[in-house]
């Protein structure tokens, strides 16, 4: 059934378009060989995963062929596409076995808490950062910028009841 699905590139000002009309819109994945962003619409789906899972019942039943839309990674360096965010109120920092994964979803059965956890965005921004890991990640405003929107874009209140967000 992804085999059906629509993907459509847009431009900054039609992705800020899209992102005001859904409060589900979010970033899902980077395509690193091409450089860009992709979102997708979970609407209020709760994410209560040990890791970032969108359910396939998700991307097909709430449309016939599901949308994604990918962007270049660059929007990130615009505040334009912040809206309706929580800022993070944790980070879970983990290594295996250390209960992390227990933490994440004990805190993500609450309606109003918003977990991410373990999801490519968040690892994959580095190496775009690091250019294929072949460099240092440079210290700037921009980089700084485009990390900072990341995890906003991500963190997006997306029902009414959330009201803190968590990283692992």
């Amino acid at each position: 059934k992804m085999s059906e699905k629509t993907t459509l590139y847009l431009q900054h000002s039609q992705i800020v378009q899209e992102i005001n009309k859904r409060p589900g819109l979010i970033p899902i994945d980077i395509d690193l060989n091409n450089q860009q962003l992709v979102w997708f619409d979970i609407g209020d789906h709760q994410l209560t995963e040990s890791y970032f899972f969108i359910p396939t019942d998700l991307l097909i039943s709430k449309q016939e062929k599901p949308t994604l839309f990918t962007t270049e990674i660059s929007v990130l360096t615009s505040d334009d596409i912040l809206t309706n965010y929580i800022y993070p109120s944790g980070f879970i920092f983990h290594m295996g076995r250390c209960g992390s994964t227990l933490l994440s979803k004990a805190l993500a059965r609450s309606p109003n808490h918003l977990v991410i956890s373990e999801a490519p965005p968040h690892y994959l921004i580095w190496e775009h950062l690091k250019g294929n890991w072949l460099k240092p990640i440079e210290f700037s405003q921009e980089n700084l910028a485009i990390y900072r929107n990341l995890i906003l874009a991500m963190g997006r209140k997306r029902v009414p009841d959330h009201q803190a967000h968590f990283i692992k």
